[in-house]
């Protein structure tokens, strides 16, 4: 389900967000600090050096990919320092660097929050940002701030970033400030808004549709689209949470009000993800083929999902067994890649035919070995297959 819900997210911010890669930071590393307290981010620092290999190979495969800019440009302020010159010397002396690349996760406050060091492949990557985004949590401290009376704009929107970042509910704050101020349309009330706009079935997200040209002009469209999808997203993951098939219509419901050119796919996976919870075989068919049309029909990455879809919820049912194999068979002769051939072997596995899947994982052994792919995943597979 997990594998499900990031995708559709996934999905949804490659509909709406027209961002290359991540954009750093140019300036100081006091003014560095200074915009990550204004924006209440985390800091990301590629501390690197000039002739550092996988520093080279980070900046030219990693950075510039779309998936790594789009989590990065909005979790983060991002900075690249040369440990051997300027900034990098001072920044060295506190916070040491014993190999390169080194990656640091600092607070506003300038504390370390996360570092890791060396090559990461981007989903890796993002992975190790969305680990900082949990370790961080400075919501404790803002409260006693807001339970002690103090209402200025920046503390609110600090304490609601904060009780977002540490995945706890801003609701109750941001409705009790809001019903206190005059002029919703102030910027830094459409501020809050925007920050507070976490799930569609609420107010909030009533006021952001009621502003949202207002906020468009003072965050730009794209991340407006963003939050309304992001709020769309969490509501249909309280309908799946609870099993509440009307929450789950209010948010498809709104995707299509608010953001028509990613409601169709929304809806399309929001179903299948129901589906798969409540296990029905009807709607997870109906579904998944009105997903895989159009320019997924031949999308070896979507024909693969769809297929490990039936192997983790529907493994029992031998209709929806061969239709996963016909989709796993199309990846693999779209894109000879040895993960959808290891998910062709694991449906061969689950009806019974062990002795082809086997034949199969051998082919995708050497196949990885030749590509220097990982092969720990099919090395495991292959021994669960000679135990059965």
């Amino acid at each position: 389900m997990h594998r499900l819900i990031v995708c559709i997210f996934s999905f949804l911010l490659a509909q709406i967000t027209t961002a290359q890669g991540i954009e750093f930071f140019q300036g100081t590393w006091d003014q560095t600090l200074a915009e990550a307290k204004a924006e209440n981010k985390l800091i990301f620092v590629d501390a690197y050096a000039v002739w550092c290999g996988p520093c080279k190979k980070m900046s030219k495969n990693v950075f510039p990919q779309k998936q790594v800019g789009e989590y990065y440009n909005t979790h983060f302020v991002n900075v690249k320092l040369d440990m051997e010159r300027g900034e990098g010397l001072k920044f060295k002396k506190k916070y040491p660097v014993r190999a390169f690349p080194t990656f640091f996760y600092i607070s506003p406050a300038g504390e370390i929050v996360l570092s890791v060091t060396g090559y990461r492949q981007p989903n890796d990557f993002v992975e190790i940002g969305r680990k900082a985004i949990e370790r961080y949590d400075p919501s404790a401290e803002l409260a006693l701030k807001y339970e002690q009376g103090e209402r200025a704009p920046e503390i609110v929107l600090a304490y609601i970033s904060g009780l977002n970042k540490a995945k706890k509910s801003s609701l109750a704050v941001a409705n009790e400030y809001l019903r206190s101020q005059e002029n919703l349309s102030s910027a830094e009330n459409l501020a809050i808004i925007l920050e507070a706009t976490t799930e569609a079935d609420s107010r909030i997200f009533d006021h952001l549709i009621k502003y949202r040209d207002e906020l468009n002009k003072l965050k730009t469209k794209p991340i407006v689209d963003a939050r309304i999808a992001a709020a769309c997203q969490k509501t249909a993951e309280k309908a799946f949470e609870f099993e509440m098939q009307d929450l789950l219509i209010e948010a498809q419901s709104k995707m299509h009000q608010h953001l028509p050119a990613a409601a169709t796919m929304f809806e399309h996976h929001s179903n299948i993800q129901y589906a798969c919870l409540i296990k029905d075989e009807k709607l997870f068919t109906k579904s998944s083929k009105s997903y895989l049309t159009g320019k997924n029909k031949n999308n070896p990455q979507k024909l693969n999902e769809i297929a490990n879809s039936v192997i983790d919820h529907f493994n029992q049912n031998s209709t929806l067994l061969s239709y996963a194999e016909k989709l796993a068979k199309k990846a693999t002769s779209i894109e000879g890649n040895s993960g959808y051939y290891l998910t062709h072997a694991k449906l061969l596995h689950v009806q019974g035919k062990s002795a082809k899947a086997l034949e199969m994982v051998d082919m995708i052994i050497k196949m990885a070995t030749d590509k220097n792919e990982p092969i720990r995943a099919i090395l495991q597979f292959k021994q669960e297959l000679e135990n059965s």
